[in-house]
């Protein structure tokens, strides 16, 4: 679509341009606020307070580095294998803190900047573990619901409880990719060599009906 050009004249000209610098004006002077806001942790309240949302590119996505090369790639290629047999897509992602904001809120936003299953299906899962935070979640997609009920993923959730206080953060990883995979009509299957997902303690009993874990870590 072209622009057409506005002809004004006289002192309709003034106005408008008037009008303009001043609306000018005015942004850039907002935008010196926000900036110095963020050099100077002013606290000015928008979007810059939400915290910056992880891309998903690939099955797993770990910004802590906790996960060994071979955990990771182990798993990876289990879930991409699971989706080209035509099942769930699914990815795991592992922060550091969601700095302040629920961690339901937070993994709903990514999951749908992520955007991840087949358009019309709805058929993706998203795991999210915000470490330091000591929480985690798991989004589903419409298309999964029946399969993946939320009294379901919080059992999935209960099972890393062990792991994840003693640390063993690979078989955790392992441990919620395989469930995921079983529950979206694919086969469980043992862990490589490497990977312990036995409880060396015996597991505690998480609170009934919880989707954290807070006394996790």
């Amino acid at each position: 679509m072209t622009a057409r050009p506005i002809r004004l004249c006289g002192s309709a000209t003034v106005l408008v341009l008037a009008r303009w610098l001043r609306a000018a004006l005015v942004a850039r002077l907002f935008g010196i606020v926000l900036l110095a806001s963020g050099l100077f942790g002013l606290g000015v309240a928008g979007p810059a307070a939400v915290a910056a949302q992880p891309a998903i590119t690939r099955p797993v996505t770990d910004e802590t580095g906790v996960l060994s090369r071979g955990a990771i790639e182990a798993i990876e290629a289990r879930l991409l294998a699971h989706r080209e047999e035509g099942h769930a897509q699914i990815a795991l992602l592992l922060v550091r803190t969601t700095h302040g904001e629920p961690i339901q809120d937070y993994a709903n936003r990514v999951a749908e900047r992520w955007a991840g299953g087949t358009r019309g299906l709805d058929d993706g899962v998203l795991f999210v573990l915000a470490l330091d935070d000591r929480e985690m979640r798991i989004e589903v997609g419409y298309g999964l619901e029946a399969q993946l009920t939320d009294a379901t993923a919080m059992r999935i959730l209960d099972e890393l409880v062990v792991p994840l206080r003693e640390r063993r953060l690979d078989a955790a990883a392992w441990i919620v990719s395989d469930a995921l995979i079983a529950r979206t009509g694919g086969q469980s299957s043992p862990p490589p060599s490497g990977i312990v997902t036995g409880a060396a303690t015996p597991p505690a009993t998480p609170a009934a009906g919880t989707s954290e874990a807070r006394d996790a870590l």
